[in-house]
C-alpha cells in the first residue's frame, strides 16, 4: 500500500473524485493509482480551493463521478512573508511543526513568486487513545511525516495581446509507521517525490477571437518498504506514475443576429497516463498500465433573445 491523504466527495471513494492542480490533472498515488495525495501540495502555496459538487463524468471522465476539487496556487505576491506554526495534542506526544517563506515580486508586465515549506509531524501512538490503548505496542495510529516543498510561478505579458505563464512545484516526503497485531506486526517506511510543471498561453488573436493553451506534466515516484515482525516476508514496492496533458481552445463570434453575436468555441485535448507498481523483492510487476486520450470538442452559443 501507500501512505497518503486522499480526498473524496459524497462518500463514493477517492477514486470517484477528480483532483486538479491549477486546472490540470495530477499523477495519482497508492499501489493501484486510485487517488491523488493532496498532502504533497504545500499549504502555503494554495490561494484557494474550488469545489464542483456536481458529478462531472460527462466532461472529465469516470474519476469525476462524485465531483471535482481544484487547488489554485498563488501566482501574484510582492514582498517577503515568513510564517511558522506549532501544534500538539492534548493527549499523547504528537507534535506538528510547519514553517515557510514566500518571496514575490511584480514588474510592469508580469510577476514571479517562490515558496518553500517545511512540515514535520510525529506519530500518534495507539496507547494515547482510549479505543486502542490495549493494542500491542509499538503501534502507530498515524505515521511520522517529514516533508520539503518548493513552488515557483512566473507570468509575463509580452504584448498587450499575448501573456505566458508557467509554474513548477516539487515535494519530497518520508513517513514511518509501526503496526502490531497480537500475532504479528510490521515496520514500514515510505518515501515519495512529486513533481508538477505547467505552461499557459493566452493570445488575443483579434479584438474578438482568442486562443488559450494549457499544458502540464505531473510525476510521482515512491518506494514503500515493510519489514515484518513475526510471520511474513519483507515487502518493497516502487510506484511510478506520470500524467502529461495539453489543451488548445479557440473562441470568438461567428456572426451577429438580432439577439446578439453567435459565439463558438472549439478545442482539442490530449493526455497520456503511465502507471507501474514494481515489487523490488521479487522483481515482478504487480500492476502496469498506460493509455492515451484524444478529444475534440465544440460549443455554440446562439442568442435567440437579446436586449434589443
Amino acid at each position: 500500500g501507500s501512505i497518503g491523504t486522499g480526498v473524496y466527495l459524497r462518500g463514493l471513494g477517492s477514486g470517484s473524485t477528480l483532483v486538479r492542480l491549477n486546472g490540470r490533472r495530477v499523477a495519482p498515488s497508492s499501489a493501484i493509482g486510485d487517488f491523488v495525495d493532496v498532502s504533497l501540495i504545500p499549504a502555503t502555496a494554495i490561494e484557494r480551493v474550488e469545489v464542483l459538487t456536481d458529478g462531472a463524468s460527462s466532461i472529465y471522465g469516470a474519476d469525476a463521478v462524485a465531483g471535482v476539487i481544484n487547488f489554485i496556487l498563488r501566482d501574484d505576491f510582492e514582498g517577503v512573508e515568513t510564517t511558522a506554526r506549532y501544534g500538539t495534542v492534548t493527549s499523547g506526544n504528537l507534535d506538528e511543526f510547519r514553517a515557510n517563506v514566500t518571496l514575490g515580486t511584480n514588474w510592469d508586465k508580469g510577476n514571479g513568486i517562490f515558496v518553500y515549506e517545511f512540515f514535520d509531524r510525529d506519530s500518534l501512538s495507539a496507547a494515547d487513545r482510549s479505543f486502542s490503548e490495549n493494542a500491542p505496542l509499538p503501534n502507530d495510529l498515524m505515521p511520522t511525516q517529514n516533508r520539503h516543498s518548493l513552488l515557483a510561478a512566473l507570468s509575463h505579458e509580452f504584448t498587450p495581446a499575448l501573456e505566458v505563464s508557467a509554474d513548477a512545484s516539487y515535494s519530497t516526503r518520508t513517513t514511518r509507521q509501526s503496526v502490531r497485531t497480537p500475532i504479528q506486526g510490521a515496520e514500514s517506511e515510505a518515501s515519495v517525490d512529486n513533481f508538477n510543471v505547467g505552461l499557459g498561453v493566452d493570445w488575443d488573436i483579434t479584438d474578438d477571437w482568442f486562443m488559450k493553451f494549457s499544458g502540464g506534466y505531473s510525476a510521482v515516484t515512491s518506494e514503500n518498504d515493510s519489514t515484518p515482525i513475526g510471520p511474513g516476508n519483507p515487502v518493497s514496492v516502487e510506484l511510478d506514475s506520470e500524467v502529461f496533458a495539453a489543451d488548445l481552445i479557440f473562441s470568438g463570434p461567428l456572426f451577429e443576429l438580432p439577439g446578439g453575436d453567435v459565439g463558438v468555441a472549439v478545442g482539442t485535448h490530449f493526455r497520456r497516463e503511465d502507471f507501474t507498481n514494481f515489487n523490488l523483492v521479487t522483481n515482478a510487476i504487480g500492476r502496469e498500465a498506460d493509455r492515451e486520450v484524444y478529444a475534440l470538442f465544440g460549443e455554440v452559443n446562439i442568442p435567440l433573445v437579446g436586449a434589443s
